[in-house]
């Protein structure tokens, strides 16, 4: 869809640009927004006819045929990208709107005060009568959907050198007013345990979302299926685990952590309690000694009618301790490994057949 000549973005800009000069003419805060002039409609006629020509190219390039009516293109970016739902934020220094920290300017209602194609078409057609609909609320509005708008006709894509590195994502995408929101790492699949499909419902609101492209991604479930394993033997072959269930103990939870903590906390709590100076044991212990600092416990805070408390929780700690260890390579994949901030179109970020290696 990315145009290799885009007469939109730098019109777009312009305008921007005249609306950033009248914020130092007009204070552009709260209690200003009913303010209206007809420097207001004239920009808001100009944003209002480039929405126009945005929507129905949209429609052209994503359905490659013609739309009937703007309408048309409306619904149906709507009904496919949720554009209804996408949210951005005010980023200008001179702007001091707090309205519009995170707002939706495709989200409202026909007729309602936030409607600004309704009060544009009203304006147009009788300005004398509607130029107060001319206001800065509407204008921040129908600005923020062309933004919108454009971010999508740009297309564009990013590559994000490492996990941590999406928080550094230039949400403003160059504009001078707004900047979107966007996802920060969803898709990562801890130990195999989550759906490869992100819930759409979850990132609608997103204009972007940072995923593994399909190698990484497929790379990382391979990792996270042999790390999975490796926990798993490390528990079932432990002399801990073993105890556990000869012991006839069980446990409600299918979470490996959770329940490498029961099994450890048990464990350390019997064995504490076969001792005769149950707090010297513990203190002396080396999972005391090694858990202690990260837990925050002091050995005068000990005693007796918490001690039962204090075994579990260092037992539970210090056993389900070893499991990080295998998990030092799936962590520095995720961390260290490239991803992709792409536009969100509701489209299924991991499809089912990724998952399929052989």
């Amino acid at each position: 869809m990315k145009q290799d000549m885009n007469t939109y973005w730098p019109i777009y800009k312009n305008l921007e640009k005249e609306a950033v000069d009248l914020s130092y003419q007009i204070m552009f805060k709260d209690d200003q927004l009913q303010v209206y002039s007809v420097k207001i409609a004239d920009l808001i006629f100009r944003c209002a006819a480039e929405l126009e020509s945005l929507y129905k190219d949209l429609y052209r390039i994503e359905t490659g045929s013609e739309p009937k009516t703007v309408g048309d293109a409306v619904r149906y970016l709507d009904k496919n990208w949720k554009i209804s739902k996408k949210e951005i934020s005010i980023v200008a220094p001179n702007f001091y709107f707090t309205c519009f920290n995170q707002f939706r300017p495709f989200g409202y209602k026909n007729g309602d005060d936030n409607d600004f194609y309704s009060k544009y078409n009203a304006i147009k057609h009788d300005r004398v009568k509607n130029i107060s609909k001319a206001n800065l609320n509407i204008l921040i509005r129908i600005m923020g959907a062309l933004f919108v708008l454009n971010v999508y006709y740009k297309n564009q894509d990013f590559n994000i050198k490492r996990l941590a590195d999406a928080e550094k994502f230039d949400s403003s995408l160059g504009s001078s007013i707004f900047s979107v929101q966007y996802s920060k790492g969803y898709g990562r699949l801890p130990n195999g345990s989550q759906e490869d499909t992100v819930e759409p419902h979850k990132l609608t609101n997103f204009i972007y979302l940072c995923v593994y492209p399909k190698e990484v991604y497929e790379n990382i479930v391979k990792q996270s299926e042999e790390t999975l394993q490796k926990q798993k033997d490390l528990l079932t072959t432990s002399s801990e685990y073993i105890d556990f269930i000869q012991a006839g103990q069980t446990f409600e939870s299918r979470n490996i952590r959770e329940i490498a903590w029961k099994v450890g906390a048990w464990c350390f709590l019997n064995k504490n309690r076969l001792q005769t100076d149950r707090k010297k044991a513990l203190v002396d212990s080396k999972e005391y000694q090694t858990c202690k600092r990260m837990l925050n416990i002091k050995d005068e805070d000990i005693t007796d009618e918490i001690i039962d408390d204090i075994c579990n929780r260092i037992g539970g700690y210090a056993y389900s301790q070893r499991f990080f260890e295998a998990e030092i390579l799936y962590t520095k994949l995720l961390v260290n490994t490239n991803m992709n901030m792409v536009l969100n179109k509701g489209q299924t970020l991991y499809p089912s057949e990724w998952r399929n290696m052989t």
